[in-house]
């Protein structure tokens, strides 16, 4: 129209994995495949990815991990951040358990096979990496964060709405 360029919105989805995983992980502890290996974990995020990715049409998708020192980057700059959860700046803070472990490799695998793209760093959590994106999304861009942080709620916006894994809602503006 007279020259103007109209951009397409282009959604995207921002998964915090820990918490979609966490979910799943201890909501289905007693779902084992057939030969007694435990697959909860790996069942629910798959349920909830496939449930998020036929509702609405993705151009793209991101799952952002909490690293094994996730939030010492924080801590460093303000050390009262989360002082009272028990975080292990030292020696690391991710799951210990075999099981869940396993699981999350698997879930890791069969992400890269989807050509989800995954991102990890270290020393920051993932709700970093998602508001992040969220402040430098571009202005095409509708973007639909997947968590149970409700402090993900401070990122909702015109174009920016969350999915509460524990309230199985949309809240948007």
């Amino acid at each position: 129209r007279n020259g103007e360029v109209i951009e397409k919105k282009q959604n995207t989805l921002l998964v915090d994995g820990n918490a979609l995983f966490k979910t799943g992980f201890f909501g289905a502890k007693s779902m084992y495949n057939s030969e007694g290996k435990p697959i909860g974990g790996i069942y629910q995020f798959l349920t909830v990815i496939r449930k998020l990715l036929t509702e609405d049409l993705y151009h793209r998708v991101y799952v952002f991990w909490d690293g094994n020192y996730s939030g010492k980057l924080r801590y460093e700059i303000y050390s009262p951040y989360k002082s009272g959860r028990g975080k292990d700046y030292k020696n690391g803070t991710q799951p210990i358990d075999e099981s869940e472990l396993a699981q999350r490799e698997i879930v890791w695998e069969y992400l890269n096979e989807m050509y989800i793209r995954q991102l990890k760093h270290e020393i920051i959590e993932g709700d970093d990496f998602i508001a992040y994106y969220c402040l430098t999304k571009k202005e095409n861009e509708k973007i639909t964060i997947v968590s149970n942080d409700r402090d993900m709620a401070q990122l909702i916006e015109d174009n920016v709405r969350v999915y509460f894994l524990d309230l199985k809602k949309y809240v948007d503006n």
